[in-house]
């Protein structure tokens, strides 16, 4: 039985429970999940019950069930000989807990349930759950002091069901809730957290001053921005999200921008290779990149280019590197233009770039070409003048410090900027922390405004995109803070978006599928080629785990 946007409506036979302790639908595959506020998700609740005659009651029966199974997926065959400790705030947490406990209750099981409230404070769905459990024979006890606190042996306990507060909480913890949470941590016990751990705040990217470092966290419907955005990620432990009911045209809502990239997603977007193709059919690829100092970030760029299956790859560099650049892979083709005495591209090299770049399907332009003015005006002007796509990056970015109003694109030249943090303060004029802390917001902001695609590298990779849609990669990891780096996104973005446009995929969705897929495809070498340790991980390494990943999601459904 499929229970993603179904109804559970009765689970109180035990072998009911049983059927469904096959393995969870999670966040690892499924395509395209929404992302929500609290307010988004409150919304979507509300309207299931007026609408679709799913009432908060049944919602918190399916997520207390949904719970109640994931334990099960943990504990197959040795529930029975834990100790298991419920929490459970007032709120709809509690109530979800509640629900957990007259499941466990009528398996068999004895939990201890601990109220951090008075019975008084209990109201609504949540008591009604509280008088069920105690129908169905459990005790529960009140801790509402720091003394009641203390006088249990927690010490006894296998496992702990955070359900004290959920995805409302707007402030960090203090009191009583402070204390539970300390000792919940020093304990050794498997701690399960219902929809989010106590003290994570679900519409922060902040890490929490203290939360519930949960072992598992059982989210429902869909994940929340802390969920896949808040820097604490080890609290969260690993996070399952479930279905609790909530219709899906709901969650298809144009409403709701935000959401992750999947597996599923991206090995929709691969590139097709016929089998009576020709390079052409993949695209050619301009790189205008390089310096005296930096040749290697054009070469990077060039060589990921072809290794994500670029027909052609043209570099265009100073000519005092153009050897160094030709004889790093013989596969790439070079083209020396003037320089000037810092060893930069000279304005000279204008006019060969605009007579030369009609034949090609895109342009990646910046790495590591530098910052002198002269750079900066010769940057400026081809974006400026260039009608094909173009990707934008590192030194590419930096020309337009402060005169971001010169970056305003059309749907008919599209322009994708590929900033780090500090980067993107530049051309914003904003505060790096004011960026991470809000970066959705902003990103999103500024695509619309400037109707370009914002691929924000920082943790987690956003794409913000001209109408509106923001998606975040849930792949990535510290190994990837990295010289070269994000040279080799530039060159991946650059090659698909190229060979989308060589095979006239030339919409505003097709460009978004193909820069979708190269943050994808970027992200998961990244995380491959960090399996051994994250400390070694370089660029170069990077580009030499895109095959294993091309032939991993040629596969997947295989």
């Amino acid at each position: 039985m499929d229970l993603r946007f179904n109804t559970v409506r009765t689970l109180y036979d035990v072998k009911i429970v049983q059927k469904f302790q096959s393995r969870l639908e999670t966040i690892i595959i499924r395509s395209s999940m929404k992302i929500l506020t609290t307010r988004q998700m409150s919304e979507i609740d509300q309207i299931s019950g007026q609408k679709y005659n799913l009432p908060e009651r049944i919602l918190m029966e399916n997520a207390g069930f949904q719970v109640f199974r994931t334990l099960l997926d943990f504990f197959p065959e040795r529930l029975e000989n834990q100790r298991i400790g419920i929490l459970c705030g007032k709120g709809n947490n509690g109530g979800d807990g509640l629900v957990v406990a007259r499941l466990l209750s009528q398996a068999g099981l004895t939990p201890s349930v601990f109220l951090l409230a008075t019975n008084d404070k209990f109201e609504g769905n949540v008591k009604e759950n509280l008088n069920a459990y105690r129908k169905a024979g459990g005790t529960a006890q009140e801790l509402t002091s720091a003394s009641e606190f203390a006088s249990i042996n927690w010490d006894q306990y296998n496992i702990f069901i955070d359900a004290i507060l959920g995805t409302g909480l707007t402030r960090p913890l203090a009191g009583l809730y402070a204390q539970v949470v300390e000792e919940l941590n020093r304990s050794t016990a498997f701690c399960l957290a219902v929809d989010i751990p106590t003290g994570m705040q679900a519409d922060s990217m902040a890490s929490p001053s203290l939360c519930i470092c949960a072992d598992v966290t059982v989210t429902f419907t869909a994940p929340k921005i802390a969920h896949i955005l808040n820097s604490d990620q080890d609290s969260l432990g690993k996070l399952c999200v479930v279905p609790i009911g909530s219709p899906r045209p709901l969650l298809d809502s144009n409403n709701l921008w935000l959401s992750t990239i999947e597996k599923p997603q991206v090995a929709e977007c691969l590139p097709r290779r016929p089998i009576d193709s020709h390079k052409g059919n993949f695209g050619h690829i301009a790189i205008v990149g390089g310096s005296r100092e930096k040749s290697g970030a054009a070469r990077l760029a060039a060589w990921s280019a072809l290794r994500t299956g670029a027909g052609l790859v043209t570099v265009f560099v100073p000519d005092i590197v153009q050897a160094i650049v030709a004889e790093s892979h013989a596969e790439l083709m070079t083209r020396g233009l003037p320089t000037n005495p810092e060893g930069e591209l000279s304005l000279n090299a204008l006019d060969v770039l605009q007579s030369s770049l009609e034949e090609f399907n895109c342009l990646v332009l910046g790495p590591g070409l530098g910052t002198r003015k002269e750079t900066r005006e010769l940057i400026k002007t081809l974006v400026d003048k260039t009608t094909l796509p173009i990707v934008l990056d590192a030194d590419g970015i930096n020309a337009f410090q402060s005169q971001r109003e010169l970056l305003q694109r059309d749907e008919n030249r599209p322009l994708i900027l590929t900033p780090h943090p500090r980067e993107f303060a530049r051309i914003t004029d904003l505060e790096i922390s004011e960026i991470r802390a809000n970066r959705c917001n902003i990103a999103r902001r500024f695509a619309t405004e400037y109707q370009v695609w914002l691929v924000l590298k920082d943790f987690r990779t956003l794409i913000a995109s001209p109408d509106g849609k923001v998606q975040v990669c849930p792949l990535g990891n510290p190994g990837m803070a990295t010289a070269g780096s994000g040279d080799v996104l530039a060159g991946i973005i650059g090659a698909l978006t190229g060979i989308y446009q060589a095979q006239h995929l030339r919409s505003l969705e097709n460009l978004n599928d193909a820069i979708m897929t190269a943050v994808y495809l970027h992200s998961a070498s990244g995380d491959l080629a960090a399996q051994v340790t994250e400390h070694s991980v370089t660029a170069s390494g990077i580009i030499d785990q895109l095959p294993e990943i091309f032939r991993h999601l040629e596969n997947l459904d295989q």
